[in-house]
This record gives structure tokens, sequence and C-alpha cells, in this order.
């Protein structure tokens, strides 16, 4: 179901309506997956989640850490099998961001 968005005239689904309801940012499926594919790209083993941030926010600069923590749920989901070391360190950044109380 598509809803038009009164700021901006563009339409969104009903669940990307409802976080604009709520504040909190919309992020599609292709940014997310764009986001996800720069964490693959940079991430180290010996990479902080702070630079981890730090690297993806330099080419996303508009995403936020949950964002970028969602990014790190969907990249993991998406490339486990690929490279397993790299997805086990997006997941310890995931888990750390997600534990987290507040951006």
């Amino acid at each position: 179901m598509l809803i038009k968005n009164h700021v901006g005239g563009r339409e969104l689904s009903l669940q990307s309506w409802h976080c604009s309801q709520q504040g909190m940012p919309i992020v599609d499926a292709n940014e997310m997956s764009a986001i996800g594919d720069t964490l693959m790209r940079v991430v180290t083993p010996d990479m902080s989640p702070k630079q981890l941030v730090k690297a993806a926010k330099k080419e996303h600069p508009g995403a936020s850490k949950k964002d970028i923590a969602r990014a790190a749920f969907f990249s993991i989901i998406a490339n486990a099998d690929q490279d397993v070391g790299k997805a086990r360190n997006l997941q310890a950044f995931a888990l750390a961001e997600r534990t987290q109380r507040s951006d």
C-alpha cells in the first residue's frame, strides 16, 4: 500500500510512512544495500565500530548509526556464505550497535 507524503509529494510504503511519522529515518532497500556493500568492502578484523561508522558515513553521509547497523545485519545475511570473516566482523559491530541505548 502506498501513501502520498504531504511533504514533497512522494509516494511511500505504509511502513515508510509510519517511520516518517515516528521521526525515524527512511532508508530504502537500495540505500541499505549500498551501505551494506560499503561495509563489506571496508571492514577489517582490527577495525573498531567507530572506525567502521566513520568509513560508512564518508560514502553515505546521510546514514545514521542505526541505519549503518541495520545495513550490517542486511549485509551479513546477504554475504555470509561469501566471506565468513567479514560477516563475523560485521555481526560483532551490528550487535554492539544494536545493544547501545541511543544514537
